[in-house]
């Protein structure tokens, strides 16, 4: 009898094929259940893109909205700035780097003395008694949350946007080069007053900076 013959080598072979073909029957399993993971993963997220709202970054939107473009300096975008101020008949919301422009403020001033909703939200460098006096009787609030809170918009009535790089200013209008776009779309605007109803909540009142948050350090596990 030879070792191929013998009954244990026999045995042990048996065995051998058989644990072998039960660790290729496991292997196949779990590759099989991989792929159906991943393709599940796969739907799934495919599923949430296609249901997902395209409103961060704007990105998505399709907009035919009649706009005006002004270019500074003297282009004529504080005086289209304040028509349109002029002509709003519900609310204005302020979004503002730099907000020193006596027309547009004296605008804004009456716009809420017919009985226009006017809210302001400014950067922190505006949170002082000097731009304080320029602001009497507007509704202003500070915006402290970021290094800089660098918007220059408008919405008014919900319904038209005002944007571009020019702040709010003497020198945007008469010595900086400078943008304005004047879009008269809802959807755009609702976007924007989403926006603004962010800074807005994390805003405070003029002359209450917060505080800074004091962090504790701690080294090598001391107190």
């Amino acid at each position: 009898m030879t070792q191929d013959q013998d009954p244990d080598t026999l045995v042990w072979r048996h065995d051998m094929q058989t644990w072998r073909a039960e660790m290729d029957r496991h292997a196949h399993q779990r590759r099989r259940q991989i792929i159906i993971n991943a393709l599940v993963l796969l739907l799934v997220g495919l599923l949430i893109w296609a249901v997902w709202p395209r409103t961060a970054g704007a990105t998505g939107l399709h907009l035919d909205c009649p706009a005006s473009v002004y270019f500074s300096p003297r282009g004529g975008a504080e005086a289209a700035l304040v028509r349109e101020i002029g002509a709003a008949r519900q609310s204005v919301h302020v979004l503002a780097f730099s907000f020193t422009s006596q027309p547009i403020i004296t605008a804004l001033r009456q716009a809420a003395a017919r009985g226009v909703a006017v809210a302001v939200v400014v950067n922190k460098s505006q949170d002082s008694a000097r731009y304080a006096a320029l602001r009497q009787g507007l509704p202003v609030r500070v915006d402290w949350a970021h290094a800089i809170a660098h918007n220059k918009v408008m919405i008014l009535d919900e319904a038209t946007v005002v944007t571009g790089s020019f702040n709010f200013t003497k020198s945007a209008e008469q010595r900086n080069a400078e943008n304005l776009v004047i879009a008269r779309c809802p959807n755009l605007a609702q976007l924007y007053l989403r926006d603004w109803e962010k800074h807005q909540a994390h805003s405070v009142a003029p002359g209450q900076r917060p505080a800074k948050k004091r962090v504790k350090a701690s080294i090598g596990g001391g107190r």
